[in-house]
């Protein structure tokens, strides 16, 4: 079942197009191109995402791989989903 979205690949994907990763290294057994991952309208299963994680953090630091985090919690998509459940849900629930 594929579960996560591909949005989810921005933050690898940036790291690869400045030069911090090499495309090769993240996708080593990946079952999918780097145009599927690219695509944010795809989707991929959780064992893949795993991969690709674990592929990354062989490359990275520690501090490096936790600002590849933080990219994502301050982009656009994430901010849109924070927003939306905030209105959805009280305080207590939302942090629930």
């Amino acid at each position: 079942m594929k579960e996560v979205s591909c949005r989810a690949f921005d933050s690898l994907d940036a790291a690869i197009r400045r030069g911090a990763l090499s495309e090769r290294e993240v996708l080593a057994n990946v079952p999918y191109s780097i145009e599927h991952l690219r695509n944010k309208h795809e989707r991929i299963d959780w064992s893949t995402w795993c991969q690709l994680t674990r592929n990354a953090r062989a490359r990275l630091s520690l501090v490096d791989f936790e600002e590849l985090g933080g990219a994502f919690a301050s982009s656009i998509s994430f901010r849109v989903i924070m927003i939306i459940a905030r209105l959805l849900y009280r305080p207590t629930r939302f942090l629930h």
